[in-house]
């Protein structure tokens, strides 16, 4: 009656005497209908938790994917899956888990999911401080989008959810609740990062930061990136350390523009060598010391820095990647031959 191969109780009962006994039984031995209808609503209730158990654990994994996937703008999940329960509070929230992203710009994490194959939503609304995108293929999963990141604080998540947890911490609840994994147990081993698609990511959206003119005549930031970067290929073609200082020295102009600088390198962090940070990290002060804008200090602690010759030929590059109507490589081949360059010195 439960697969719903018969409807009356009668003829149900003999039936199932029958592929039990391979006898015919008295239906005073059988079970009475109050019997039978109380037991087909507990089989029912079973029945509809471990089909709840599995969907929630299919979505668990589905969100662990989509913050490794996001793992470069630091995905904070909130929602009923951080939850003990089994059950969603749907009274209290619409949504089984909720990821928050911090990107520099919106269209880096459509393009990334849209290189992955992830449908969404097309229709996703948006708010002063905020994206949301409906996630197609699963019901219960949604990804917010943050211009600010205190915004993740402000929202009405805080009023209705315990907690938060990054992919990290998530990790580790999924291997406590599922200790039994074994299809998709690869999804929860370390994934290595792929640092030069961090770059990509990174410099993609120079494309739209505008500088000013009379400093900048050759329009955006990227392409200023992409001649810097030729320029020092010219003279230091196979330092992948020093290249990289060259086309990477302004990706925080489309994070922050008020202290680009910081903001590159907090972008970047261990994805480039300390050799390339003090590259990055010190190029302004090179132009101002080629300009004799420096104090005496701090042009001795740059001169006593075994890479001070390469930081002031940086500044000498990005002085002169500075031309309008130049050729300059794509950014796809600048990426391909610094990754080119990593295979061959074995990295």
């Amino acid at each position: 009656m439960l697969r719903r191969h018969e409807s009356e109780f009668t003829r149900a009962k003999t039936r199932a005497a029958q592929s039990i006994t391979r006898s015919w039984q008295h239906p005073d031995d059988l079970p009475t209908d109050r019997e039978i209808r109380d037991e087909l609503e507990l089989m029912a209730e079973r029945q509809h938790a471990e089909g709840a158990a599995d969907e929630r654990r299919l979505l668990s994994l589905e969100a662990l994917r989509l913050m490794r996937l996001l793992r470069s703008y630091r995905p904070v999940l909130v929602g009923q899956l951080l939850s003990a329960s089994e059950a969603a509070n749907h009274s209290a929230q619409q949504f089984e888990g909720r990821i928050h992203v911090f990107p520099s710009s919106t269209a880096e994490v459509l393009l990334l999911l849209d290189r992955e194959g992830d449908r969404y939503d097309a229709s996703f609304e948006s708010t002063p401080r905020a994206t949301r995108l409906l996630l197609a293929k699963s019901t219960g999963l949604e990804i917010l989008i943050h211009d600010d990141e205190t915004s993740v604080f402000t929202s009405t998540d805080r009023f209705h959810l315990d907690g938060w947890m990054d992919v990290v911490e998530f990790e580790r609840l999924l291997i406590e609740r599922y200790p039994d994994i074994t299809l998709g147990a690869e999804l929860l081993e370390p994934v290595p990062e792929d640092r030069f698609e961090v770059y990509r990511m990174l410099l993609a959206p120079l494309e739209h930061v505008r500088q000013n003119p009379k400093r900048h005549p050759e329009g955006d930031a990227l392409c200023h990136s992409l001649q810097v970067f030729d320029l020092a290929r010219r003279h230091l073609p196979y330092d992948e350390e020093f290249l990289l200082a060259a086309l990477l020295h302004d990706v925080g102009k489309g994070i922050d523009r008020h202290d680009h600088i910081r903001a590159a390198l907090t972008a970047l962090g261990d994805s480039i060598t300390p050799r390339t940070a003090w590259l990055i990290e010190h190029h302004a002060d090179a132009t101002a010391l080629r300009e004799g804008k420096l104090g005496a200090r701090s042009r001795r602690r740059l001169e006593a820095d075994e890479s001070f010759e390469e930081l002031m030929l940086l500044s000498r590059c990005d002085r002169e990647g500075r031309q309008r109507r130049v050729e300059v490589p794509e950014l796809e081949d600048a990426i391909d031959y610094l990754r080119e360059l990593a295979e061959i010195c074995g990295e």
